[in-house]
């Protein structure tokens, strides 16, 4: 982390103790969705050319209003202490240390567009049952696909969308052409 020591074994305690593990976890998917959706968040809170009052003033109107409290006094903490661009290693920290605890898989999602709840809970549902343990989605828009989805899950990939279907037909294609 660039200043700051940050505990993720007592955050997760905490978060775990106080019952609100799964709200920061699905606050963190629908923070990762929100930043995929608009990259300029991210660039305004890691830029170092942003003031400080431009920087809280956007975590006070698009964070803490749509986001639970331990999120949004995280960002605020990250944000405070210069350290927003370690927050992907932060959550990469926080994923290890739930699935060493729990068994449990995070599963990242690319669709084209935002996924509906119902989806989301489909997709989760087939995926728990491949995995046998509770399973974390996170949604993310990839501007590249043109339909369908990409799953990403414990080091494998699931590629059930168009792009992964014609990229298989081409295949197919110069393999009957050799």
């Amino acid at each position: 982390m660039a200043h700051y020591h940050y505990d993720i074994e007592k955050l997760v305690d905490r978060l775990a103790d106080s019952g609100e593990l799964d709200s920061f976890l699905d606050d963190v998917a629908r923070y990762g969705m929100m930043c995929s959706e608009n990259r300029r968040i991210e660039d305004i809170l890691e830029s170092p050319h942003v003031l400080a009052e431009t920087k809280a003033a956007l975590v006070e109107t698009l964070i803490a209003p749509f986001f639970g409290w331990p999120f949004t006094a995280l960002i605020e903490r990250l944000r405070e202490n210069g350290d927003i661009a370690a927050y992907p290693r932060l959550v990469e920290s926080v994923r290890r240390t739930v699935r060493e605890r729990t068994g449990a898989c995070f599963a990242d999602v690319a669709s084209c567009q935002p996924l509906t709840g119902a989806q989301l809970e489909r997709i989760r549902a087939h995926l728990q049952k491949l995995c046998g343990h509770r399973v974390y989605l996170m949604n993310m828009i990839d501007h590249d696909l043109l339909a369908g989805f990409v799953i990403s899950i414990e080091g494998r990939m699931i590629d059930l969308s168009v792009r992964g279907d014609l990229s298989t037909l081409r295949t197919s294609l110069l393999e009957e052409n050799r």
